[in-house]
Parts: structure tokens; sequence; C-alpha cells
């Protein structure tokens, strides 16, 4: 697993984070699909904002090809980072954990295919409004 120790302050929320890219709209739709299953699980926060300045190093922040769940001041990415997110939220998602059967390289390389295509999976660009709770969920 892509792990990295976190060496830092006190994060800021006791939830794990998930950095994405806030100008990709595929990004955006899986942050819409993720805040619909996990019942609250999980902060947000574009990797361009103040939050992943603070505490992604600035590779990770310049990588916007490339999800992180920041989780107990470890840095979780890529493949590793989605099977993760999958079993946080539970139930049937869990079962994404025989994914790692596959060899990370293998997995990422995947990955890293849907995240080039990423701009050209999604065209049509509507996204819906947050609710409170929901914006409150969101990190800058």
């Amino acid at each position: 697993m892509d792990l990295r120790e976190l060496k830092s302050a006190k994060l800021p929320s006791s939830k794990p984070i998930i950095f994405f890219d806030g100008d990709c709209l595929f990004c955006n739709k899986w942050v819409e699909f993720l805040l619909v299953r996990d019942h609250g699980k999980f902060s947000f926060a574009p990797l361009q904002g103040e939050t992943a300045k603070q505490y992604l190093p600035k590779a990770d922040r310049e990588n916007l090809s490339s999800l992180i769940l920041l989780r107990e001041n470890f840095i979780i990415r890529s493949s590793d980072a989605v099977i993760e997110i999958f079993v946080e939220l539970g139930g049937a998602w869990g079962l994404m954990t025989v994914l790692r059967i596959f060899p990370g390289f293998l997995r990422n390389f995947v990955y890293r295919l849907v995240a080039q295509m990423r701009h050209k999976l999604l065209v049509k660009n509507t996204c819906r409004l947050l609710s409170e709770s929901e914006k409150k969920r969101f990190l800058p």
C-alpha cells in the first residue's frame, strides 16, 4: 500500500480527508457520489486549496491526477486510496477490497489511464447544489 506518514500538526478534521482535483468535473462527480453514500464519514478538500497546502507535500499538491486520502496522519494515494475509501463506506462497497489481489503497479496503471482521460469522461458540466450540512464537510 502506498502509505507515507505525515509529520505535522493536528489535522483540521477528525474524519479522513479526501483531497481531489477541484477543477475536474469527473473528480467532483466522484465527490458527489461519496457525499450521498458515506453518511458523513469523510471531509473533502481540493488539492488546490489551503488545507492541501498546509498538510500535503508539494509533489502531491502538484499531481492533480491523484486522489489522496489523509487518515490518521497517513497519506494514501491513487488506487490504494480508492480501495480504502470503498472499505470505509462499508456494506457491499467493502467488497472492493478484492481489488488488492492485483499488484499495486497494475492497479495504479489502470488508475493512471482513467486519470489521464478524466477530463474527457464527463462532458455534461453540471453540479448539484450542496446542502448546508454537506458544505460544512468541505475544507478550504
